[in-house]
């Protein structure tokens, strides 16, 4: 599947919600109302940033149909006991994380840019 197709897919996957979930001002997801129990944690990484959702509902526009196939370096899936061990509970439901080449950040809105926050590192 090339990254254009990927692309697509993770745009659909994203328009629709079984639930709310709202941010908090550090950029992590804070569940209200229905857990959303089917859906994966979507993460974006962007020069040594990141912003992870559960839902494009929280967003006016969906961060992922602002991203053109061009900019995308890697788009990586992480499922089961990988998902829940890089990404404790945000991965139970499998992770979606798509990094961007460098210097993409300042390309996407700027409402979907004042959400990223800086990258955790593991040491």
């Amino acid at each position: 599947m090339n990254t254009g197709t990927a692309l697509i897919l993770l745009t659909l996957l994203t328009t629709s919600a079984f639930g709310q979930v709202d941010a908090l001002k550090t950029g992590e997801p804070r569940i209200t109302g229905t857990l959303i129990r089917d859906r994966p944690y979507y993460i974006i990484k962007a020069d040594n940033k990141q912003i992870g959702f559960f839902s494009s509902l929280e967003f006016d526009t969906n961060p992922i149909s602002t991203l053109k196939p061009k900019w995308i370096k890697t788009i990586n899936i992480y499922k089961g006991n990988k998902a829940t061990d890089e990404f404790g509970d945000m991965g139970l439901n499998g992770v979606i994380l798509i990094e961007l080449k460098k210097r993409k950040l300042k390309k996407l809105p700027e409402e979907i840019q004042r959400r990223f926050v800086l990258a955790e590192t593991k040491t």
